[in-house]
């Protein structure tokens, strides 16, 4: 079943911004997961998490100042009841219509307070599956001002986890789609396979 992970706070139609509770980074979320928004229409929205950020406040700013520092009880309450939301960045990575699975940008964004869900491991493998290369991924190497390599990376560990029992070689196959996308960005490309070396076993 999914999970519930926060509520929009702002969208484009390339990305948008969830504000959740802290609780949700220890159990629900990670960077590089695949996530998903119902809107109308009978359409699904599916994007990458790309980054994860915990925006100060000024009670946070008075708490750090503390000598010998607060209270481990003033701590748990801050993280679990404070005011201002941990903000997630989504890159759009394709969305799902009565046609079927498209690895394009939506027609258009959720609305403000729509609900943010985890994918469940079904919603991964018919996603990263629905054509014969993960296109989806020029989305993640075309972004801009996100840590590419990592975030790559970090997706395919976390997508291959779901598809080992039904594609054992899918993480393998997009490494080779992801050197055909950079083949002329030598950089680029090196980065990228140094990070997935880091975040897959060796017998991927």
């Amino acid at each position: 079943m999914s999970v519930p992970v926060g509520r929009l706070l702002r969208a484009g139609i390339a990305e948008f911004v969830i504000g959740t509770r802290s609780r949700r980074l220890q159990a629900d979320i990670a960077f590089g997961a695949l996530v998903a928004a119902d809107l109308a229409e009978a359409m699904t929205l599916y994007g990458l998490v790309a980054d994860i950020r915990v925006p100060d406040d000024d009670l946070v700013r008075q708490l750090a100042l503390v000598e010998g520092g607060p209270m481990a009880s003033v701590v748990a309450d801050q993280r679990e009841n404070r005011l201002v939301p941990v903000e997630i960045r989504v890159l759009s990575v394709g969305y799902a219509d009565a046609r079927g699975i498209h690895y394009l940008l939506p027609p258009r964004p959720p609305l403000s307070l729509a609900e943010i869900r985890a994918c469940t491991d079904d919603e991964v493998r018919a996603f990263a599956t629905a054509a014969a290369q993960p296109g989806y991924l020029r989305h993640v190497v075309g972004a801009a001002e996100v840590p590419m390599a990592d975030l790559v990376a970090a997706h395919l560990a976390q997508a291959q986890r779901a598809l080992q029992a039904t594609h054992p070689t899918w993480a393998r196959d997009a490494v080779r789609y992801l050197i055909q996308l950079l083949r002329d960005d030598y950089e680029r490309l090196s980065q990228v396979l140094d990070a997935v070396r880091d975040a897959l076993p060796t017998s991927w």
